[in-house]
């Protein structure tokens, strides 16, 4: 019995999509997870283990595999208890596997089967939205945050009940159980009028850092600052948005032109 259930995570600055592949099997009994992880990714198949439990759904006393690919990106700050669980309820026969086709996972699971939110959603988006997947399923909370991305269906969920049924209907029965989130990013981002923060004129001295910060700010260049406490580079970073331009929608992705 096998499955392969698509996610996503974050390595520092880089945003990559996960294979989470699952095989049931004869064997010594046991919940095997490899692929470059962590300790506390680890941790994630005991948290699987008792929401299942806990949701009614008790695991065989089988050889349990789960393999996390690209397996030479180290998996630090992923969270794939949901992807894991979707994918061992394949397995088991309660969920298609063409059910999770086009369509990306991601998620922390409680013990009780909550859906918790996570952390790089909209990145991992972005990045789904460029390879080609068309519906993205996360927790309730995150979800307004993928939907950033206009060319992405994301779909939010508060337990593993809601996604149980939601696989398990029709395309149709889909868009009425749990329709995708809707925002309109120009809205979000929409400019509220003159910067209220500190802007450079509260600042004496300091011209050639001020003109290394616009400099950097024009370009798009990294600046650092270095010196002994209380020289002013704090109030300088504070100050640094007051010389950029409002957030603007485009700097997401919103599929091809």
């Amino acid at each position: 019995m096998y499955s392969c259930v698509v996610s996503g995570g974050t390595s520092g600055s880089e945003v990559y999509l996960m294979r989470v592949e699952t095989d049931i099997s004869e064997g010594l009994p046991g919940f095997n997870m490899v692929g470059s992880l962590s300790a506390s990714v680890r941790e994630a198949s005991d948290r699987v283990r008792v929401a299942l439990k806990n949701n009614g759904i008790r695991l065989p006393p089988l050889k349990i595999t789960v393999s996390f690919s690209p397996a030479d990106i180290p998996k630090r700050s992923v969270v794939p208890d949901l992807p894991v669980a979707v994918g061992i309820m394949i397995c088991l026969g309660m969920i298609r596997q063409d059910a999770v086709r086009d369509m990306l996972i991601v998620g922390e699971l409680s013990l009780d089967g909550e859906i918790k939110p996570v952390r790089g959603v909209l990145p991992v988006a972005e990045e789904a939205a460029r390879s080609g997947i068309k519906c993205m399923l996360a927790p309730r909370s995150n979800a307004r945050e993928g939907a950033l991305v206009s060319s992405l269906d994301v779909v939010g969920f508060s337990n593993l009940q809601e996604i149980i049924m939601y696989l398990n209907a029709s395309e149709n029965r889909r868009a009425v159980l749990n329709p995708p989130v809707k925002v309109n990013p120009d809205e979000i981002f929409q400019y509220q009028g003159d910067w209220h923060g500190s802007d450079f004129s509260d600042v004496r001295g300091q011209q050639g850092v001020k003109r290394v910060l616009e400099i950097a700010a024009a370009g798009s260049h990294n600046a650092l600052m270095s010196g002994p406490p209380g020289a002013g580079k704090s109030m300088l970073a504070a100050c640094l948005p007051g010389i950029l331009p409002p957030l603007s929608a485009d700097l997401f992705y919103r599929g091809p032109a």
